[in-house]
């Protein structure tokens, strides 16, 4: 097998990794403002002073846990550098 093929193919796997996992990462901020948002609009004591309404927003919890299960695509492309990667 032609190495720069392999080096090829790993480029292009850990790219479409990093380019996944910022458009994750960044959906899964938009969502949490918004539910941010959301409990400011009901007048809701903000977080910043000390509210905690926003944990009862189902909106914000979906952000946080797509943040959270997004993590797993920048692990995913380091483990293309590990030896014995292929």
């Amino acid at each position: 097998m032609d190495p720069s093929v392999s080096g090829r193919e790993g480029f292009y796997v850990g790219l479409s990794l990093a380019l996944s996992s910022s458009v994750f990462i960044g959906s899964s901020f938009i969502v949490k403002k918004k539910g941010l948002l959301r409990q400011a609009q009901k007048g809701s004591l903000r977080a910043g002073q000390g509210g905690h309404a926003y944990l009862k927003e189902w909106l914000w919890w979906t952000g946080l846990l797509s943040s959270t299960s997004s993590l797993g695509f920048p692990l995913a492309g380091f483990s293309c550098f590990l030896p014995g990667f292929r």
